[in-house]
């Protein structure tokens, strides 16, 4: 800036530029941290519906082999359906990783999570 000094004017200028820039940077930071949380919260709820799919599968199973011959018929139904939701989701939960993966990297995942810990306090 000093070399600014001179020109009327200019330390002014990039004065204001500064700041603009620093408070557009902590809009983003929030918005980062916003984000974080917000896929913290959704791979929650994805990982609680799994649980519930593998405990329908395994309810399934039991009753498609033990259960009397109707029940059966409509739990091995309801195994291949389940079984079809299970297979289709592994891809989206692959893809879902990596997604996650990208904003949990070292470096960038300890950055959000730091701008998270600062933003709250």
């Amino acid at each position: 800036m000093e070399e600014f000094s001179q020109q009327p004017g200019m330390v002014e200028r990039i004065s204001y530029q500064q700041s603009l820039l620093q408070e557009e940077l902590i809009h983003t930071r929030a918005k980062l941290c916003d984000i974080t949380t917000e896929v913290e919260r959704a791979w929650g709820e994805y990982e609680g519906l799994e649980n519930e799919l593998y405990l329908l599968r395994a309810s399934c199973d039991l009753v498609s082999r033990c259960g009397d011959p109707q029940e059966q018929v409509g739990a091995r139904r309801q195994l291949r359906m389940t079984e079809d939701v299970m297979f289709g989701l592994r891809g989206n939960k692959r893809s879902f990783q990596t997604a996650i993966g990208a904003i949990t990297q070292p470096g960038i995942g300890e950055v959000a999570s730091g701008l998270c810990a600062e933003e709250q306090s």
